[in-house]
């Protein structure tokens, strides 16, 4: 069998293989300046956070809870960081967990490709997937693994698809930004930064006792349903053993 490409369909396309690299230096720098940005407002809304050790306690507790009534959900986060109870951004506990499974898996994944004492790792690419899993951002960990793999593939980067998708990882961190700023813990940060330090405390204040409130609705909500699934499997055994008796009893009359 012939395997040798044609020389026409071998050439590289140079322009590409330039936007390719050039969307990939941009990208680069604005993803370095929003996890800057994250990670400044992250430690402001721990100090103000460490303001109300008891909501925090309230809120770990309830979380454990969940997850013991959730026993089927993968735990693969530790349950107690210090930083978990209020930079939580999923609707539930139960998103959050999974969220974490997946999050673990595509980790290990970029991890062992860019880890530096890997054949073809590389110590830059590793230190981001570090910073992008400490985000708990998926979609920046399956980039880097997708490029660690194609990063010597010159076939790949200058396609039409390795383009578009450069294109649209440059105009992720925007997009991540703008969601940012709809946040509470924003809000957090900006009081803090133009010396409201007053609204910035009071504003973490409300902003955990709206987690406490959203997790106890969904804790009540699982016990609630946990309490039908028993009633459901009560009523199922006392209908069984109804049935059974009947059966018994027919059996035995005279024919």
């Amino acid at each position: 069998m012939n395997n040798i490409v044609p020389l026409k369909e071998a050439t590289i396309n140079l322009a590409n293989l330039w936007a390719f690299n050039t969307l990939r230096k941009e990208s680069a720098k604005r993803k370095a300046e929003y996890l800057k940005l994250l990670e400044g407002m992250h430690l402001i809304c721990e100090i103000y956070a460490d303001k109300f050790p008891d909501i925090l306690d309230k809120i770990k507790e309830i979380r454990l809870d969940i997850r013991l009534i959730t026993r089927g959900t993968p735990v693969t986060e530790p349950m107690l960081d210090a930083d978990e109870p209020i930079f939580t951004d999923s609707h539930s506990q139960q998103l959050y967990d999974a969220e974490s499974a997946l999050l673990k898996q595509a980790y290990k994944k970029a991890a062992q490709t860019t880890h530096p004492d890997r054949l073809g790792g590389n110590s830059d690419l590793f230190d981001l997937v570090n910073k992008a899993y400490k985000a708990r951002d998926l979609a920046e960990l399956t980039e880097l693994y997708l490029f660690a793999v194609n990063k010597a593939n010159l076939w790949w980067q200058q396609s039409t698809e390795a383009v578009l998708y450069a294109t649209m990882e440059m105009e992720r961190p925007r997009t991540q930004l703008n969601q940012l700023k709809a946040t509470p813990l924003f809000k957090v940060s900006r009081y803090h930064t133009v010396g409201r330090f007053d609204l910035a405390e009071e504003a973490m204040q409300q902003h955990l006792l709206n987690e406490v409130s959203r997790l106890v609705g969904e804790l009540n909500f699982l016990r609630s349903k946990q309490n039908g699934n028993k009633n459901q499997e009560v009523r199922e055994t006392s209908s069984q053993g109804n049935r059974e008796e009947v059966v018994s009893v027919g059996e035995s009359a005279p024919s």
